[in-house]
């Protein structure tokens, strides 16, 4: 599910946010590996939601540029256990990373040249509440012909 909304701010800047959310299954087959490994099958639910909020600058000569906000979570809502076999003993695990809260924050542009010719680029950065933090950067160049 995603709902998108737009306002225009005044002739050069305008707002964009958004709404996601997503409810997924995933079925996972039991599996045996002779007589010393095996797991049994389970169903694995998980639910994830967020937003975001960005505020777009657009310049007459075709320079578009943006800062955009976002949070979301991700929980599992069903499967949490697996229970495995292991040379003969077996095993019930339902730890992990079973949620996560997630920000993120993006700097951005894109520009269209005369012609053919477009650029775009973008630095995001999130983090998580379980200390995990990474940078994405892109660098694009658009040539029709």
């Amino acid at each position: 599910m995603l709902a998108r909304y737009s306002s225009v701010i005044n002739p050069t800047l305008q707002f964009e946010g958004e709404l996601m959310g997503t409810l997924a299954r995933e079925s996972i087959k039991g599996y045996t590996e002779g007589t010393t490994f095996a797991w049994q099958s389970r169903d694995l639910d998980q639910v994830s939601g967020g937003a975001s909020a960005a505020f777009v600058h657009h310049k007459q000569n075709g320079l578009r540029s943006y800062a955009k906000l976002g949070v979301h979570r991700r929980a599992v809502i069903a499967g949490k256990q697996a229970v495995y076999a292991n040379n003969g003993t077996n095993t019930a695990t339902g730890g992990g990373n079973l949620s996560e809260t997630y920000t993120t924050g993006e700097l951005g542009f894109s520009f269209k040249g005369k012609g053919a010719v477009s650029i775009s680029g973008s630095l995001k950065r999130h983090r998580s509440n379980h200390s995990t933090s990474g940078t994405h950067a892109h660098l694009g160049l658009n040539w029709t012909f």
